[in-house]
């Protein structure tokens, strides 16, 4: 992935749009939010096992852009929002498109509290945040999910997590209950999630929004 901005005190972005047969045509964006990790690389912005750089090139041929955050401060979850919604808006105001975010680990909190703030900002407006994938993702700051709604939202989870315990999915799908969410759990994955079911359960997923359009 090639950067393409790193301005003073904001965050480092990828992209993938100037790739893409149609970027004009484009329905809506992925977003994709890191764990604490949050830096250059593997553990970071590539996400688990890679999943961020494979969906990053693999959804071009979809027409699908995908931006991937690299956070300025890794670990810190107050600033990784900061940053998101930076990258959101920005994404936002220059391609008048929803977005569809991912986060993994602490990305989870990222991206839920990101998408309160986007969609209460712009809730009169189509450009907001319209799907929220969490991929062993924590639960620690993401009781906003219960103030969000008309959103479509996938939990992925290993049931070997050492990390952040499976249970942390299924409190995370009570809380998301009203938005009828989509539970996954793969037998025996760890925190990293290098189960190839999930990339496509994520590509299925994205594609159902894509039909909607």
């Amino acid at each position: 992935m090639e950067n393409i901005i790193n301005p003073t005190n904001s965050p480092v972005f990828y992209s993938n749009i100037d790739k893409l047969s149609e970027p004009n045509k484009v329905k809506y964006i992925v977003i994709t939010c890191a764990g604490a990790g949050g830096g250059p690389g593997k553990n970071g912005c590539y996400g688990p096992n890679n999943l961020y750089v494979n969906l990053f090139n693999n959804l071009i041929q979809y027409n699908i852009g995908v931006v991937a955050i690299e956070y300025r401060f890794a670990g810190k979850s107050d600033e990784a929002i900061k940053d998101a919604i930076f990258v959101v808006e920005k994404v936002i105001n220059e391609f008048n498109c929803p977005i569809v975010m991912i986060g993994w680990s602490m990305g989870s909190k990222v991206t839920i509290q990101t998408a309160k703030f986007i969609n209460n900002k712009y809730n009169a407006s189509n450009n907001r945040i319209i799907g929220l994938i969490t991929v062993a993702g924590q639960t620690k700051g993401t009781n906003e999910i219960e103030e969000i709604n008309d959103i479509k939202m996938l939990i992925l989870h290993g049931t070997r997590d050492l990390c952040l315990n499976v249970n942390n999915a299924i409190i995370l799908y009570e809380r998301a209950y009203h938005l009828n969410p989509q539970l996954k759990l793969y037998q025996f994955a760890d925190h990293d999630i290098a189960d190839p079911d999930c990339e496509k359960d994520i590509t299925n997923f994205l594609l159902s929004i894509d039909a909607l359009f």
